[in-house]
């Protein structure tokens, strides 16, 4: 079990991670792509947290009900982070993608049956719908990312349902908000923040993700 079961998801185990992870189709770990990043990137390296990291996969619903609708990656000192921060979109082109320690080397094909932990230094998925383009997300801590989503299958793939829903917090231009706060707007009513960066925020609400200001004095 987890040091932190999480509502919803499916605990697979955990991986050591010495700095550099490697989100990835486990296919093409490492492999240049021959187009740029931006555009389609089959492997793509971040920063992160050394140590222990926490393997958790949810599972889609209703006619989805049998495929996995997102891989989540958790540091043992990030459970609380929000990864709401989209950094790429990672490209499939196996029917699966995971996220490796840069030390960890390419899986067999036979070790590729079974989503999981691989080799203790990395973990994968199926990719819900197949070969594709899918999001990732990220929080950070200590200037290092400290939680990794690839989401498969979800209307909303920003909201990081990992961590409980906040209270919300009646907007004033004057208040401070952060990453996964939810906001009581008084014209567009609940939303959640998804980015916040020099002094604004966007809000997902239900209708579009809009740009206010925060934190003015």
């Amino acid at each position: 079990m987890p040091p932190r079961p999480i509502g919803g998801y499916e605990y697979l185990g955990a991986f050591t991670c010495s700095g550099v992870l490697d989100v990835a189709d486990p296919c093409h770990l490492r492999k240049p792509s021959r187009m740029p990043a931006s555009i389609f990137a089959l492997s793509f390296a971040v920063e992160a947290l050394a140590g222990s990291w926490q393997v958790f996969v949810r599972a889609g619903v209703g006619e989805d009900a049998d495929c996995t609708a997102e891989l989540a990656v958790i540091h043992v000192d990030g459970v609380d982070v929000v990864a709401a921060e989209r950094i790429v979109s990672i490209g499939v082109d196996a029917g699966m993608a995971g996220v490796f320690d840069r030390t960890c080397p390419e899986p067999a094909q036979t070790e590729l049956h079974v989503e999981g932990v691989v080799h203790g230094l990395g973990a994968f998925a199926f990719s819900g719908h197949g070969d594709g383009q899918y999001p990732v997300f990220v929080g950070k801590a200590l200037g290092r990312v400290a939680k990794l989503r690839i989401v498969f299958i979800d209307e909303h793939p920003e909201r990081d349902a990992t961590v409980p829903p906040r209270a919300s917090r009646r907007y004033a231009i004057s208040e401070v908000f952060a990453v996964g706060d939810v906001v009581d707007h008084p014209k567009f009513g609940t939303g959640s923040v998804i980015r916040a960066v020099d002094g604004k925020i966007e809000v997902e609400f239900d209708d579009a993700v809009r740009t206010l200001i925060h934190g003015k004095r």
